[in-house]
């Protein structure tokens, strides 16, 4: 009989050791602390602007005392609501956003508990802090426009610029390699390059894929930004044609009243 209760005794044990979860761990680009603690503190060092929804935000794995438990985590505390908890990943909320303008860091607050267990001092908690990163970002992830059949060079298309960059942070801009034009790299300005008309019939469209790059003295840069320009070479219209002649035949007619 002795030996039975001894041997219930060691199960009960065994049961109450294996339900409590004892660390958390994470993989490369986060720190955790303390080590080996149930209770700890976990810090993604960055995260860029443009997270797609269902994007993760936070990975991370909670260890119980027994490998094969089954661990359920929670959100308590969700940075604006931003976040969805799907099995160890805190992935982005649909209808949601990552700004590093509106909050260059997130916080949640996440508990980890083996399936059915919900006794004290079996939960592990684990402070999450999420630091964002700015990535430049243009007013238009895509353009659309049309230039005028014929335009020649120097000509400006448009100036396509980003409008995030941080203070004392310089911005690059490239990507265009076509020879008929030329995107200026100090401050975005698109034109028809050097020696160069735009002819409808020879070429009639052009995508570009523009990017900017930023570098910050003293600092951590924002990540690049990319665009797309999509230019459809156009006919002027007869309206425009009209228009430019009657202002010709006007010019001309107050040109001879004071002669």
């Amino acid at each position: 009989m002795k030996g039975i209760i001894a041997v219930a005794v060691v199960c009960l044990i065994a049961e109450c050791t294996d339900a409590q979860i004892t660390a958390w761990t994470v993989g490369s680009g986060y720190t955790v602390a303390p080590a080996g603690n149930k209770v700890a503190t976990i810090t993604r060092t960055e995260l860029s602007e443009g997270l797609a929804v269902g994007g993760d935000i936070a990975v991370f794995t909670a260890t119980p005392t027994a490998s094969s438990a089954t661990v359920t985590y929670a959100i308590t505390i969700n940075a604006g609501d931003v976040g969805v908890i799907s099995s160890n990943t805190i992935q982005l909320a649909t209808g949601k956003k990552i700004d590093f303008e509106t909050s260059p860091s997130l916080v949640f607050v996440v508990t980890a508990v083996e399936a059915s267990k919900t006794a004290a001092g079996e939960t592990g908690t684990a402070t999450v802090t999420v630091n964002i990163k700015n990535m430049l970002e243009f007013s238009k992830s895509k353009y659309e426009l049309c230039a005028n059949d014929g335009l020649t060079a120097g000509s400006v298309i448009g100036t396509f610029a980003v409008t995030d960059a941080q203070t004392g942070e310089t911005v690059t801009y490239g990507g265009v390699s076509n020879a008929d034009l030329e995107y200026v790299a100090a401050n975005g300005v698109l034109k028809v390059a050097t020696g160069k008309t735009l002819n409808k019939a020879t070429t009639n469209s052009y995508t570009l894929a523009l990017t900017a790059i930023g570098t910050l003295s003293g600092g951590t840069a924002s990540a690049a930004g990319a665009a797309e320009v999509v230019i459809t070479v156009c006919t002027p219209s007869s309206a425009a044609k009209v228009s430019a002649v009657v202002g010709a035949i006007l010019l001309s007619i107050v040109a001879s009243v004071f002669i």
